[in-house]
């Protein structure tokens, strides 16, 4: 919880467990613990802002930071307006959710994604019983099969006649 000078005023257990309270005193202001851009600090302010205004515009931010102890993290943020007692006034309730790991995850599968659709050589995925999950354009066209026509079978399908059972034996181990 922040009053209206982005002054830390109290925070749940979840909050003090990820941030370590020696990173955020109580009465502090918000932004002396965040090592973050002008820009973010900017996003940041707009979205306090609006949300005291009782209007937000930006209900939802994503930001990048360096916290103390913890190091760089990517941070869904999201508040709205309450009535705090304790102060007789209101304030904003500012949740944090530290994403870097989902961040990190989607990146890397963007590029398996984009390795895999423009790799010149013909890629197909099984999954463990040996049924193809995926297959790139260079497999299509390789090949002749269209994506859904190998969807759910097995590699056998492929077979040429040009190979010993062996040569496939190897080639799945």
């Amino acid at each position: 919880v922040l009053n209206d000078q982005f002054c830390l005023e109290s925070g749940n257990r979840a909050f003090w467990n990820q941030f370590k309270s020696s990173q955020f005193p109580i009465g502090k202001d918000l932004f002396n613990n965040l090592n973050i851009s002008v820009e973010t600090k900017a996003e940041i302010k707009a979205l306090l802002n609006d949300t005291l205004q009782d209007h937000p515009t930006l209900n939802k931010i994503e930001v990048v930071c360096e916290l103390p102890e913890i190091g760089k993290v990517v941070l869904s943020l999201s508040s709205s307006l309450i009535q705090w007692k304790a102060l007789g006034a209101n304030a904003i309730l500012l949740s944090f959710e530290n994403i870097t790991e989902r961040r990190i995850n989607e990146e890397k599968l963007q590029l398996a994604s984009n390795v895999l659709s423009s790799n010149l050589n013909g890629i197909m995925i099984t999954d463990a019983n040996a049924n193809i999950i995926e297959v790139n354009p260079a497999f299509t066209e390789i090949t002749g099969y269209e994506k859904l026509e190998v969807i759910g079978k097995n590699p056998k399908l492929l077979g040429s006649g040009h190979h010993s059972k062996e040569f496939y034996t190897h080639m799945w181990n």
